[in-house]
């Protein structure tokens, strides 16, 4: 498996490929996402402590590129709610953390305004029917002091565009403090 550049260093990278390019493991994966039918694939990803750090994100760079875009990966804590919902009785929401973007912590800088941007082109771009069914993506840049007041509307789905550590595991503030999982899980169990 390829990885980019910026993280073929990274610790946790060999074990993703001892594990990932296992035959078994990799086998099973190219089925599960392959096939014949274009529909959009999401997979739940619950990590029991220790391999949260593990970029399984990269097994969408194995597939063609044409399917790469119908697979989403989702990932979720090992003491999560083992029946998720299939059906929602409101809108789906969509919060969009935004954490360091490398000039806080000196790492590679990223455009984190452009993804938020892309983010939103999508949404606006969805039919009509779909808009509906999802609430219009809402962007925040908390400190660790926000965080409570930013999960108390217990969002559907977070994305976190930022920079990440491997040693502790956890998402970079634009503060400089990190979000570990365990405080995630935390912040979620509290919302409403």
């Amino acid at each position: 498996l390829q990885a980019p550049s910026h993280i073929r260093k990274w610790r946790a990278l060999p074990r993703f490929n001892r594990i990932a390019t296992s035959k078994r493991f990799r086998d099973g994966w190219l089925l599960e996402s392959g096939g014949d039918d274009r529909l959009i694939k999401r997979f739940l990803l619950q990590f029991p402590p220790g391999a949260w750090d593990v970029p399984w994100e990269l097994l969408v760079g194995e597939l063609d590129r044409e399917r790469r875009s119908n697979i989403s990966i989702v990932r979720g804590l090992s003491d999560g709610p083992s029946i998720l919902p299939s059906r929602f009785d409101r809108p789906m929401s969509v919060l969009l953390m935004q954490g360091d973007d490398g000039s806080r912590t000196g790492r590679v800088r990223l455009d984190l305004t452009r993804e938020a941007e892309l983010l939103l082109k999508v949404y606006d771009s969805l039919p009509a029917a779909h808009r509906q069914s999802i609430v219009k993506p809402r962007s925040c840049q908390p400190t660790a002091a926000d965080l409570e007041n930013v999960f108390k509307d217990a969002p559907d789905v977070i994305f976190f565009s930022g920079h990440g550590s491997s040693s502790p595991p956890g998402f970079i503030l634009t503060d400089g403090s990190r979000l570990t999982p365990a405080r995630i899980g935390q912040l979620i169990a509290a919302a409403p």
